[in-house]
């Protein structure tokens, strides 16, 4: 891996980031996980790749490919954690789950209105 250095333009620049977007460190939002917010980015980066191989509907709605060992393997959880976490994005209306034939669906979710809160439960309530 080498040794730590500074952080250059260069590497600013060229550099890939998984993306985290900030909505999920809003107030409605505080008690999601650390693991559910990484997972959350690390599906995000799914996205473009989804695009790109004709992943999504008749509406240009994008589906994601779910791959638990890969992910489980990616963020060092154990089989246990990683349904727990994939739960949490569920229950937080984060990820949608559409059973449809084979393969299963799964929809990556996100809040255009900031404003809008979450109840305790999980589940979008708008003020």
């Amino acid at each position: 891996m080498g040794r730590p250095v500074r952080q250059a333009v260069a590497d600013v620049e060229n550099e890939t980031y998984y993306r985290l977007p900030h909505f999920l460190f809003m107030e409605e939002f505080a008690y999601l996980t650390n693991d559910a917010r990484v997972l959350y980015a690390t599906l995000l980066d799914l996205l473009e790749a989804s695009v790109e191989n004709g992943c999504y509907d008749e509406c240009g709605n994008v589906s994601i490919d779910f791959e638990r060992e890969k992910y489980k393997k990616l963020l060092r959880m154990s089989d246990e954690t990683i349904i727990k976490t994939f739960t949490e994005l569920l229950a937080y209306e984060l990820l949608e789950y559409v059973k449809k034939g084979d393969p299963s669906k799964f929809y990556l979710l996100h809040y255009q209105n900031p404003g809008r809160n979450v109840a305790a439960n999980g589940g979008a309530v708008n003020e």
